[in-house]
């Protein structure tokens, strides 16, 4: 799983950078990174997400992977 991981890393930066602890909402989150990006940095972490989505990984993978970033940024909130 973990080189799986890394090969979706701009994935993960995004879910983790935007979707943290201190978010109001996930609504509220999405609209401040749209504030905040550029429309070429809005439409690379489109594309990969996308990748991502269409990745050959299980759903099961992907999930476990979304799952391993949720952990992360709510363990260091503690």
């Amino acid at each position: 799983m973990g080189r799986r991981f890394l090969m979706y890393s701009e994935t993960t930066d995004f879910l983790g950078g935007t979707f943290h602890q201190d978010i109001l909402s996930p609504k509220d989150a999405l609209e401040e990174f749209i504030k905040d990006t550029t429309q070429l940095g809005i439409k690379q972490t489109i594309d990969h997400c996308v990748t991502f989505l269409n990745s050959n990984l299980t759903d099961h993978e992907k999930e476990k992977i979304i799952q391993i970033i949720l952990k992360s940024i709510f363990l260091q909130s503690l």
